[in-house]
């Protein structure tokens, strides 16, 4: 054998290996818990009963595209480094829907606390619950349309909806969305993408699923939530 070859053996050994764990990635989790349809895995094991689940649940279950008889998964990871192991393409933020697998993981958080952390020294914190909510409605939208349809779905529709159901922002002031680089700032970004899914369904009378359908200009929804929430509008 020669060292050409030997190197291509090693090459597709570690890529067979790596695609394992990314497919299965339960063989790094020491803890597993079901809450209904939702199957919880964490690095260490997690008590009986936990909150956060309990609570992702129900927000997941008030969702129209809820499939109980689909298990959806997540992953919390507790650490950066087995986070960018299994999601390499999200390494940079607090967690991510994995386009393909369809699975979600989160990177660092507390179950007790319930706050997820950001990469660096923390970060700015956002809820657990709210994080895994709002990947699970994308995990459920994915489920619904197909990954091909999903994949080419706006963001702003994706987003809004998963925050409409995640409420992250609901105590949120929504002038914060007049400001220059919204969308550079996490939550802000996600709060003017609510607002625009909740303005189209209020003021057009159209629901989220005949939404995903229509094609509407971003520039022109953008400014009429300006116009709505902004004094100077655009």
């Amino acid at each position: 054998m020669t060292v050409n070859r030997f190197l291509l053996y090693v090459v597709l050994l570690l890529a067979a290996a790596y695609c394992g764990v990314t497919f299965y990635p339960r063989l790094l989790f020491n803890g597993v818990q079901d809450y209904e349809n939702i199957r919880f895995y964490t690095s260490e094991p997690a008590p009986e009963r936990v909150p956060v689940f309990a609570g992702v649940y129900e927000a997941l279950n008030s969702d129209p595209f809820f499939d109980p008889g689909r298990t959806l998964e997540v992953y919390l990871a507790g650490g950066y480094g087995k986070y960018s192991l299994l999601a390499p393409f999200c390494r940079k933020q607090r967690s991510c829907l994995h386009p393909v697998s369809g699975k979600v993981f989160v990177a660092s958080s507390d179950l007790e606390k319930d706050e997820v952390y950001g990469p660096g020294d923390g970060g700015a914190r956002r809820t657990l619950r709210g994080v895994i909510i709002h990947e699970l409605v994308k995990a459920q939208l994915r489920n619904k349309l197909g990954f091909l349809r999903y994949t080419f779905l706006p963001d702003w529709k994706s987003t809004g909806y998963a925050e409409h159901i995640a409420k992250e922002t609901v105590d949120m002031d929504t002038s914060i969305i007049c400001a220059e680089g919204t969308h550079e700032d996490e939550l802000a970004g996600y709060l003017a993408d609510r607002l625009m899914v909740e303005l189209v369904a209020a003021e057009d009378s159209i629901g989220y699923s005949a939404l995903l359908e229509e094609n509407y200009s971003y520039e022109a929804l953008r400014s009429r939530l300006m116009k709505k929430y902004c004094k100077a509008g655009l």
